[in-house]
């Protein structure tokens, strides 16, 4: 049953949800116009959580005192995370979001954003999060068979061919920086499929992040956020 913080989220951010269905760590909210099965759904919105606890060594249920509530409201046009007045995920009544692959497509990204905001990076780089959550999205998207290695070879594709001034391109730089440390030798396919099956060689790489970039700007490395545009 939800406790005081997560009723309070359901009740002032959800009230077009008339059903709830919950996990360890997630309280997925729905109507009747939901489009996909929400057991299936709530199981892979779990498994994104227990894929992004192990490689960042972080849990945002225990220091919010809260499930993340995942659910449909009209106050958001697009999908977005925010732990401020509650530890939520607004999905938009949008037909398209009724789609069972293209709700957990969105939360890929949005549930990585409660992990950012809890780690050093957070402190010192708080503009840097839309990438860092880019790149935590590949082995997200490998835990609930969506193509993970697909999401990081455009990333790639992003900073090498198109160069536009986007999240993904950052985060392409970013897993080139991962390359380098750790598959030098590896082609850019065989580094990809290692690496993203990897969850140890992940969460090392990030909390290698962690530490180097906790009391600097990771525009030292990275292209300057300040320049991005949108994803």
């Amino acid at each position: 049953m939800p406790n005081t913080h997560e009723k309070k989220v359901l009740d002032t951010q959800f009230p077009r949800c008339s059903n709830i269905t919950e996990s360890v760590d997630v309280i997925f909210a729905y109507s009747n116009q939901f489009k996909g099965n929400e057991k299936p759904t709530l199981d892979a919105l779990q498994r994104i959580m227990d894929c992004l606890k192990e490689v960042t060594c972080l849990d945002p249920t225990q220091h919010y005192h809260s499930k993340v509530v995942v659910g449909y409201t009209d106050q958001s046009t697009q999908p977005n995370w925010s732990g401020n007045g509650g530890h939520r995920v607004h999905i938009p009544i949008k037909l398209e979001y009724y789609a069972q692959d293209k709700l957990l497509d969105a939360c890929t990204h949005e549930l990585a954003h409660s992990f950012y905001r809890l780690s050093a990076l957070h402190i010192s780089n708080e503009k840097w999060g839309d990438p860092f959550c880019e790149f935590l999205r590949g082995p997200a998207k490998a835990q609930i068979g969506q193509n993970g290695i697909s999401w990081w070879y455009d990333c790639i594709k992003e900073h090498t061919e198109t160069k536009r001034n986007t999240f993904r391109n950052v985060t392409g730089q970013i897993l080139l920086y991962a390359k380098d440390k750790y598959y030098s030798q590896h082609t850019l396919e065989a580094f990809v499929r290692e690496f993203i099956l990897d969850e140890n060689k992940v969460s090392e790489f990030t909390l290698s992040l962690f530490t180097e970039f906790s009391n600097k700007p990771m525009a030292d490395r990275f292209y300057p956020v300040e320049k991005m545009g949108k994803r």
